[in-house]
């Protein structure tokens, strides 16, 4: 073989193993890149996690004072309609019993009437 053909064939070999070797380092560093990215990420993630977890529990106790709040606007609200209803039964009680006295009056009164006009015509 002469020295250009084994130059060309040392060529040939060295370029395409020189080009994988290359390769695979650029391979390498990217799999590097992207594994801190990775972690990089899930930290991230992790924070974030944390962060709904924190704002959810807030709501939570933000939702459980709501309801505490709405059961005693409702015991609030059940007591003074208890009042109002005991409020309203006197009242009522208050109008039978003058309804029963001005009956009673106006049937004496009518009793009297009759009396007298039974006097006045016997007279």
């Amino acid at each position: 073989m002469t020295d250009p053909q084994l130059m060309t064939l040392a060529f040939a070999i060295i370029i395409p193993l020189s080009m994988l070797l290359y390769s695979n380092s650029r391979i390498a560093e990217a799999k590097e890149t992207l594994r801190a990215e990775m972690v990089a990420g899930n930290g991230r993630i992790t924070e974030m996690k944390e962060t709904l977890r924190a704002e959810m529990a807030t709501g939570n106790s933000r939702i459980t004072e709501m309801n505490s709040r709405i059961t005693e606007a409702k015991e609030t609200l059940r007591a003074e309609v208890a009042t109002s209803n005991s409020r309203i039964d006197d009242v009522n009680n208050r109008i039978s019993d003058f309804r029963e006295t001005m009956r009673a009056e106006m049937a004496a009164r009518f009793a009297r009437m009759s009396t007298e006009i039974q006097s006045l015509s016997g007279s």
